[in-house]
């Protein structure tokens, strides 16, 4: 009989039901993802994969196949746009050596000194070709005195993430910055809400 209704039964998909694990995304060669217009970093070595995002409260978890089942390659806190989470353990040495370029130049050792970012963006920047880059440099050196070196070396991390190597580029993401960062969360006050009010039970109980 269990080969007869062997015959009548569905077969058992051979993967796994993959809209449990939330969204697709293709991993790009910059070894970051897209989720909500914020770039989050995984391992490197997934590049080109397929994986698979969701949010669980405030951690974004993503998923990829490994020898034919599911498993978490990475987690990541929920960002905002402008502020990308990077996790450097996520990116190999480079094939020329360490990922951290080397200065040839006074003005070089003064830029990479910013910190990891900077490093980041010499490095992106180099290898995309970007025309004029001491004068950007010099310049990002020059906004440290007015928004901190850490607010800027961030800026120049996310420059090299996202690809923004034009003039002004690092200025708009400090503004975008500047503008977000400590910013006290807008709520809707109850005259927004698409509930009725209370008002008409106001009366409720009281003596006409």
């Amino acid at each position: 009989m269990l080969a007869e209704e062997r015959q009548r039964l569905n077969p058992v998909p051979q993967h796994a039901f993959t809209a449990a694990f939330g969204q697709s995304r293709l991993f790009g060669k910059d070894a970051t993802i897209q989720v909500g217009a914020v770039r989050y970093s995984l391992p490197h070595a997934l590049i080109g994969q397929s994986v698979w995002v969701r949010f669980h409260g405030d951690d974004l978890i993503v998923a990829a196949m490994s020898e034919g089942l599911p498993v978490e390659v990475a987690r990541h806190t929920r960002s905002t746009p402008g502020n990308p989470p990077i996790d450097g353990a996520h990116y190999p040495k480079s094939a020329r050596g360490e990922r951290v370029p080397t200065p040839t130049t006074p003005a070089e050792a003064q830029f990479l000194a910013l910190g990891p970012g900077a490093a980041l963006w010499l490095q992106e920047a180099g290898e995309s070709g970007v025309r004029q880059v001491s004068a950007k440099m010099t310049g990002a050196v020059a906004l440290t005195k007015l928004h901190g070196i850490d607010v800027v070396d961030r800026a120049l991390g996310t420059a090299a993430t996202v690809e923004r190597f034009t003039d002004g580029g690092v200025m708009a993401i400090l503004a975008h910055q500047v503008e977000h960062d400590g910013a006290e969360p807008t709520r809707p006050g109850e005259q927004h809400g698409l509930q009725p009010g209370t008002s008409a039970w106001s009366g409720f109980g009281s003596a006409g």
